[in-house]
């Protein structure tokens, strides 16, 4: 729970689709100069619990956006929780997906998305 912030009850899961396809599809697209990375890396310190039908699995992540000649122009850092079940036919579904802060000076997935609201 955060002090002092005040919660958006109009933003749902229709309006995080909207939000996170819309982000991803601006720079996929050909006239985009940036391009935009993520990398995950296991935590040591955290085991991944995997049982027959459901998984939870944290993650150190990176997001970079960087221009055409290469160079990082952004850097957003985090740690995500994913919740995950086994569905029919063995296709493995993301239940949750949650984005904790690394520190609060550190721009984290949740930055990169408040700019394209």
């Amino acid at each position: 729970y955060l002090e002092g912030i005040e919660i958006d009850s109009t933003w749902g899961f229709s309006e995080e689709i909207d939000l996170t396809e819309r982000l991803f599809n601006d720079f996929r697209s050909e006239k985009s100069a940036f391009s935009l990375s993520v990398q995950f890396t296991p935590q040591e310190e955290q085991q991944d619990v995997l049982l027959d039908t459901a998984a939870i699995l944290i993650r150190d992540y990176v997001i970079t956006v960087t221009d055409s000649l290469g160079t990082e122009r952004e850097r957003y850092e985090g740690v995500s929780r994913f919740e995950m079940v086994e569905s029919s036919f063995s296709y493995w579904s993301l239940l949750v997906w949650e984005d904790l802060h690394l520190t609060t000076g550190t721009e984290s997935w949740a930055d990169l998305k408040n700019k394209y609201r």
